[in-house]
């Protein structure tokens, strides 16, 4: 898992662009708020879940929210100018070649979007405000995640 500061879309965009895969992104205690999200700007590699634990208020949309993206046919999805890599491990990646590219949607883009509404899809995305939760929880990032459940897959607390 990565973590950065959402301060600064220089450094966010410079840091997918080397990372080229999908990021799980966590902003700790900013004013007695924590933002999370997923993002697959640079590419797609694994499905990924947020998830808070045991929040004090009740989960509501972006509010303590579980942002999830799961896709299950990397070949199959990655398609138009979608690059698909396949490494060594015969695991594959889909790099989102317009994520980093523009500031705004692209049809590869949308492909993106599309299938995991919860991410962001490119370097300006504002269709996908951040998650937030008051600070002083914990969160499961959980790797591999089925649809429709809470905890199945590999899982790492923060």
């Amino acid at each position: 898992m990565d973590a950065e500061s959402t301060s600064s879309i220089g450094a966010r965009t410079r840091l997918l662009r080397a990372l080229k895969r999908t990021v799980g992104k966590f902003s700790i205690g900013s004013g007695g708020v924590d933002y999370y999200d997923i993002s697959n700007v640079a590419a797609y590699t694994l499905p990924m879940k947020i998830r808070p634990v045991n929040p004090k208020i009740s989960p509501s949309g972006r509010l303590c929210g579980s942002p999830q993206c799961i896709i299950n046919n990397i070949p199959s999805f990655c398609q138009g100018n979608n690059n698909l890599v396949r490494f060594p491990t015969t695991a594959y990646s889909c790099q989102n070649t317009d994520g980093l590219a523009g500031n705004g949607p692209s049809d590869g883009t949308n492909i993106f979007k599309r299938a995991c509404p919860d991410a962001f899809s490119y370097k300006l995305d504002a269709d996908i405000p951040l998650f937030v939760c008051p600070t002083g929880i914990n969160y499961e990032v959980i790797f591999c995640p089925s649809l429709g459940t809470n905890s199945e897959g590999t899982s790492s607390s923060i």
